[in-house]
């Protein structure tokens, strides 16, 4: 399957929701097979290396984010997620995201 992934960044409600989506619509971490959305994120990030040290970094990274998804008005509104108020702090995010979504795409051959 080919996709290319679009992140996507829209107001909702004072936070930032992000969404990166493949065009075919499935979320990144459903690429590759697995029981779970937890085996299928380690099976989508062994593709990407060999090299343990970096993939165990990989893995952190998207662990990190994900949480931060879960902790702030990116994913969610609810009344007890924080706010991201500053411009600069949305952009930081989204590079971060964007930076690993694209690594991910292209060591997998699905664009990037």
């Amino acid at each position: 399957m080919t996709a290319t992934l679009m992140p996507i960044r829209t107001s909702r409600n004072s936070g930032q929701r992000w969404t990166a989506k493949a065009c075919s619509g499935r979320r990144l971490k459903t690429l590759e097979p697995g029981k779970d959305k937890k085996a299928s994120t380690r099976a989508l990030l062994d593709r990407v290396t060999t090299e343990p040290t970096f993939r165990d970094r990989l893995e952190q990274d998207a662990v990190q984010l994900s949480a931060i998804g879960n902790a702030f008005m990116i994913r969610h509104s609810e009344t007890d997620k924080a706010p991201i108020v500053e411009s600069a702090h949305v952009d930081y995010l989204f590079h971060r995201m964007f930076a690993l979504v694209r690594l991910v795409l292209k060591a997998t051959c699905r664009g990037g």
